[in-house]
């Protein structure tokens, strides 16, 4: 897995070691701290059809793109959390014009120590324009006391985690 700091929406961007932390009352919804632009400028010259000189980049009909969620502090209390990837019409938090473009499974808190990982798949959006900005948020249940993660976009997922004995074939 490669991660691209100008591809980090949860954190932050500039500083690799400061992680995103949940809000700590009940039933929370934590957005995104950063969002990416999705937005490129174009040449308005006579025959260009984007005639505000912006060009719209839809994502996700390529190839895959993930949310890669890796926690840097372990989550105390709450239930669980869930990660969801969304794309907006502003930079607001929550963003307006809002429309889900991947979620991940609840995640109970046990399970979220420091180095777990979560990935989203980013799904793309099918018959409609793509929108300005990517961002993403964390729903929390229950009362959270602490926990934070870092999440990037990355096109590859690898499980580091899985070892095989020698000889062994995967297939």
């Amino acid at each position: 897995m490669i991660s691209d700091k100008a591809l980090r929406i949860f954190a932050d961007s500039s500083d690799t070691t400061v992680s995103q932390a949940i809000g700590t009352t009940a039933a929370v919804t934590t957005y995104s701290n950063y969002n990416i632009d999705l937005v490129g400028n174009v040449p308005t010259s006579g025959s260009n059809p984007n005639s505000n000189g912006l060009q719209y980049r839809d994502i996700g009909e390529g190839e895959d793109l993930y949310l890669a969620i890796t926690v840097a502090t372990t989550f105390v209390g709450g239930t669980s959390v869930q990660f969801v990837v969304q794309a907006g019409t502003d930079k607001a938090q929550p963003p307006a014009g809002v429309i889900d473009l991947g979620t991940s499974n609840a995640v109970l808190t046990a399970d979220l120590a420091a180095g777990y990982q979560v990935f989203v798949r980013i799904n793309p959006l099918w018959a409609k324009n793509g929108l300005r900005y990517l961002s993403a948020k964390m729903v929390g249940v229950g009362t959270f006391s602490a926990g934070a993660v870092f999440g990037d976009i990355v096109t590859d997922i690898s499980d580091s985690k899985k070892f095989y004995a020698s000889g062994f074939s995967v297939v």
